[in-house]
């Protein structure tokens, strides 16, 4: 979304008639103003003079965070939120919804949470205690665990947190959230704290699954040393050592060969890690695959080989390793 589209979109959002943001436009600066902020300064913005506007505001923003007298007046001003609405949590019409404890795990602004723990009562939701969560069924700790916070998970943990909830969305547990983004000290953490390492989300996915998807070696190392299944198959079939073919994580592929992983294991559709590294064209994976015995002639359920998906493809490199390896 461009800045101009934001813009855009504040003015509809003034327009909208006998709403919350209407009638109480503060209360709702008050607590949506740095998630209006992150999304200016992650806008996928067409020109260069608006991508360094959008730059410098999150900048100017992430100074401001990091001053205590600021962070301690911000935090203040929820309480009058919470009077005007009764206890409730603004939702705003695309249904999410926010708490000052998933706002404060969001940034890991330790001290503001530790102000609100400490208190007992989170100003803007307090009817809800360390396990609120907010539109999509994310809670504080699924917030600081995703972004790899470690004061604020520890914080949250400490205060009864619960270390398996999960998101309503994706069905996914702090563990997981935390493992997808590489986040080797808040897996560690959990981890320690007895977070279950074969959780799964909707989809069938361990948080070793989402690890070796996003090539976070570090997060694959870690689980495997603490027992996690390296043969663990998501909803259609596909393991980590698949997974991590099919997007190219040479580093995460060369760690599952090593620990054992079975270099022809076949997902529903019958391809094998080679057929997936091949289709996409990563030739670093195939090589790999190649020199540690893969099966150059394995067909998928449609018949279809490592070659034939190559050159499918138009990988070049990908078919000159393979017929190479023919003509050896």
């Amino acid at each position: 979304m461009e800045l101009i589209e934001l813009a855009a979109l504040s003015r509809h959002l003034r327009k909208l008639g006998n709403s919350d943001i209407e009638r109480h436009p503060f209360n709702y600066s008050v607590v949506h103003w740095i998630l209006h902020a992150e999304g200016a300064a992650n806008a996928n913005c067409q020109s260069e003079s608006d991508r360094e506007l959008a730059q410098k505001l999150w900048d100017a923003v992430s100074r401001f965070l990091t001053d205590d007298s600021v962070r301690r007046l911000w935090v203040s001003s929820f309480p009058s939120y919470s009077d005007v609405h009764k206890g409730r949590c603004l939702r705003c019409s695309g249904g999410s919804s926010f708490s000052a404890l998933c706002i404060a795990s969001s940034y890991g602004l330790c001290d503001v949470l530790q102000q609100i723990l400490s208190s007992g009562i989170d100003p803007i939701d307090p009817e809800r205690g360390v396990n609120c969560v907010d539109g999509d069924g994310r809670s504080p700790l699924s917030w600081a665990a995703s972004r790899g916070y470690m004061g604020a998970a520890l914080a949250l943990l400490d205060c009864g947190a619960d270390i398996e909830t999960r998101d309503s969305e994706y069905g996914q547990t702090p563990l997981s959230w935390a493992a997808e983004n590489g986040c080797d000290g808040v897996v560690q953490l959990l981890l320690d704290r007895g977070a279950d390492i074969e959780t799964r989300s909707n989809g069938g996915c361990t948080p070793l699954s989402f690890a070796a998807r996003n090539g976070c070696d570090g997060v694959v190392q870690l689980l495997l040393e603490r027992g996690a299944d390296i043969e663990t198959r998501i909803n259609n079939g596909v393991t980590p050592l698949s997974w991590a073919a099919r997007y190219g994580r040479d580093g995460v592929v060369q760690l599952l060969l090593e620990r054992g992983a079975d270099i022809e294991t076949r997902d529903s559709y019958g391809q094998t890690p080679l057929s997936c590294a091949a289709e996409k064209g990563h030739d670093g994976v195939v090589q790999l695959l190649l020199e540690r015995g893969a099966d150059i002639e394995t067909r998928d359920n449609s018949g279809l080989t490592p070659l034939s998906w190559a050159a499918k493809n138009r990988h070049d490199a990908v078919v000159q390793l393979l017929n190479g390896e023919h003509s050896n």
